[in-house]
């Protein structure tokens, strides 16, 4: 049963992560840790109460009772690396400042500048100065994917 169950496992994650991760990680009950490189294409199968690994010329076999646990090493991906966006259509433009604000400019005088979050709910409205400028700091707000929203145009950010 616990083969099966650490079959699924691995076979759900793998879809849903190798494009991120970076390294299966195999933790034995003796504390040791086998690190696989996911990018060397390494063959995990199972062969009766035995789970096999193989990576390149290195391979490791070991028994389900040896095996504390498995997981994935995924790589921080930098999806806030926003620095200056410019619309065509528009002068409008946003720019990152620091880790959780956001600088608009070429809003209307006196615009409102929507925060949605993703169940659309608006959790912050901020008005643009007399000169279309507005900042927006996300600080006070969980992390998470927001929308940006003004004059018709939305933009997506993150808040690690």
């Amino acid at each position: 049963m616990k083969k099966v169950f650490l079959l699924i496992c691995l076979l759900f994650a793998q879809t849903g992560l190798w494009a991120q991760a970076e390294s299966l990680v195999v933790v034995l009950k003796s504390g040791t840790s086998i690190t696989l490189n996911l990018e060397d294409t390494p063959q995990v199968t199972f062969e009766g109460d035995n789970m096999k690994a193989e990576a390149g010329a290195v391979s490791y076999t070991y028994a389900f009772s040896e095996i504390a646990e498995m997981y994935y090493v995924v790589k921080e991906l930098d999806l806030t690396d926003v620095r200056s966006v410019r619309m065509p259509a528009s002068n409008l433009e946003l720019r990152q400042v620091g880790n959780d604000g956001f600088s608009l400019n070429g809003l209307k005088a006196s615009g409102k500048v929507q925060v949605c979050s993703l169940d659309g709910r608006v959790v912050l409205t901020v008005e643009a100065t007399q000169d279309g400028q507005a900042e927006v700091s996300l600080s006070h707000l969980p992390k998470g994917v927001y929308l940006l929203r003004t004059d018709g145009q939305a933009f997506k950010v993150m808040k690690k």
